[in-house]
C-alpha cells in the first residue's frame, strides 16, 4: 500500500496480514484460520514424524488419472480400490434440509459403521447417521441430520479395516440465515460514505 493510501486508510489497513476491511469499514477482516473463523482446524487429522540425525523416511503420493475426465472420477476410485462418495443435495447441510451420502464400499468390502466426530473449537455442528440396507447398485445409503452450526466430519468404516471421510459444512437453521442476511443489507452491506474507495 502506498505512503499517501496509508494516510487516508484507518490504521488496521496497513496490516499485512489482513488489510481488507469488514462491511462496517472499523475493523479488518479476520485471518481465515483465526480461532471462531471457521478454519482453524485442518478437515483431515495431520499427521507429524520425528526423524533423528541420520534417518530417513520415504513418504509416497499416489495420483491417479481419470482417463475420460472429471466424470469418470468415480470409476477411477473404484478400480484403485477406494471407495467411492455420493453427497445428496450436497456436502452443505442445514437443520431442514436433511442429506444422504451414498457409499460404494471397496470390492470385497460391506460398510460397517457410519459415525460423526464430536465438535470441536468454535464448530458446534453435530451429524446423526442412519445406515439404510444397501441398493442393487451396491451403494449403501447413510441418512443425515445436520444441527448446529460449522464444520461436521463424517467417518465411514469398512469391513476391510478402511475407512472414507466425508466433510461437511452445516449452515444455521433457516430463519437465522434470512434473518442474518437482512441485517446484513440493512446494516452493513455498505462502507461508509466517507471511507475511502480503493476503486474511484
Amino acid at each position: 500500500m502506498s505512503d499517501s493510501l496509508k494516510q487516508q486508510y484507518p490504521p488496521f489497513a496497513t496490516d499485512p496480514e489482513t488489510p481488507w476491511p469488514t462491511t462496517d469499514g472499523k475493523r479488518a477482516m479476520p485471518r481465515l484460520a483465526a480461532s471462531g473463523g471457521g478454519a482453524a482446524r485442518p478437515w483431515v487429522d495431520p499427521t507429524t514424524l520425528l526423524l533423528q540425525p541420520g534417518e530417513t523416511s520415504s513418504i509416497a503420493l499416489r495420483l491417479q488419472l481419470a482417463e475420460a475426465g472429471p466424470r469418470t472420477r468415480d470409476a477411477a476410485l473404484a478400480k484403485m480400490g477406494s471407495a467411492v462418495l455420493r453427497a445428496v443435495p450436497g456436502y452443505v447441510l442445514s437443520p431442514h434440509l436433511p442429506g444422504t451420502l451414498f457409499v460404494q464400499p471397496p470390492a470385497g468390502a460391506s460398510v460397517s459403521t457410519a459415525r460423526a466426530d464430536p465438535p470441536s473449537g468454535a464448530d458446534t455442528a453435530t451429524l446423526d447417521a442412519t445406515l439404510r440396507a444397501p441398493l442393487p447398485s451396491g451403494f449403501v445409503p447413510v441418512r443425515l441430520t445436520a444441527a448446529g452450526y460449522g464444520e461436521a466430519r463424517l467417518r465411514v468404516a469398512f469391513s476391510d479395516g478402511s475407512e472414507a471421510l466425508a466433510h461437511y459444512y452445516v449452515l444455521p437453521p433457516f430463519e437465522r440465515q434470512v434473518a442474518a442476511l437482512g441485517a446484513h443489507l440493512a446494516k452493513l452491506g455498505w462502507l461508509p460514505r466517507e471511507y475511502p474507495d480503493p476503486f474511484g
